[in-house]
């Protein structure tokens, strides 16, 4: 089957507003598009594991890719594709720069090696403290505490979060931009959208730079359409040629947008993917 284009879809907040399930409406509508000759790529800022559990639904192949692209896989074969992680050096940087904020920190190891999280939370406010363990409990984050980030028991990480209040972390995501060069882009908290998190990341490591290795792996170019709803979906909705965002997105994404999709919560990836796709093949 000749390929016809990718299409590269943010998870959480744009595939689907539900944390465990997708709905069989969207399911059946991507398979019904992958049957027409389009491939799929599915990124997110979410771990490996939670990703797996929820994409098992889809009956065809793909390609994911993880922690805003720094682990990317081909499945069902879960060839790994492109890989590039932290360095204990640059967490401890990133600590070190934050050591004064209201934040709260977690860590992921690198998944190939040590796939584990951990929290460190000794820079955190009582309310913000309050969250994250509210946030732990509904959406099963697996984290272990730790009270030295000397303790961590790794030195190869996919990510660091930063979970702490919007102006905190708008402030931190260009600090730690402009002091490291590490990328570290803005999120709203999936749990809470009155509190924000920053995904840190290897300066290599963008939703954007997820494509060129997918593209280069696939072997040819093709027609991108890329669907997202949040600040850590810029540099991959800036790479396609039609740019799908979803109506709940902040401004800033939506100024980006060839087309404004419903919110997830309605489905309305299946909207937004069809006048994506009638865009590019000119209907």
């Amino acid at each position: 089957m000749k390929t016809k284009g990718l299409i590269a879809i943010d998870i959480d907040g744009t595939l689907t507003a539900v944390r465990d399930a997708l709905s069989a409406d969207v399911v059946a509508y991507l398979h019904s598009v992958r049957k027409e000759g389009w491939k799929f790529l599915f990124v997110t800022g979410r771990t490996l594991d939670w990703s797996c559990q929820l994409l098992d639904a889809l009956p065809f192949d793909f390609y994911l890719s993880v922690f805003n692209g720094a682990y990317t896989l081909e499945y069902p074969k879960k060839a790994v594709i492109k890989k590039c992680f932290l360095s204990f050096e640059r967490i401890f940087q990133v600590v070190n720069l934050v050591r004064n904020e209201d934040v709260g920190l977690a860590f992921y190891g690198a998944p190939d090696r040590f796939n584990k999280s951990f929290l460190y939370r000794n820079f955190a406010s009582h309310v913000l403290v309050n969250h994250l363990t509210a946030r732990a409990k509904a959406v099963c984050e697996s984290w272990t505490e730790i009270d030295n980030v000397m303790d961590l028991p790794t030195d190869s990480f996919a990510s660091m979060r930063l979970f702490c209040l919007p102006h905190t972390a708008k402030k931190l995501g260009y600090l730690i931009e402009d002091a490291t060069k590490l990328n570290a882009p803005m999120m709203k908290d999936s749990y809470d959208d009155c509190f924000s998190v920053v995904q840190v990341t290897h300066p290599e490591v963008s939703k954007g730079q997820v494509l060129h290795h997918v593209l280069k792996h696939h072997g040819k170019m093709l027609k991108i359409i890329a669907c997202g709803d949040d600040h850590n979906d810029i540099s991959m909705l800036k790479e396609a040629d039609c740019a799908v965002v979803m109506a709940s997105a902040p401004c800033e994404v939506l100024q980006l947008a060839d087309i404004i999709a419903p919110p997830a919560k309605e489905d309305g990836i299946i909207q937004g993917i069809k006048n994506a796709i009638n865009r590019i093949e000119g209907v």
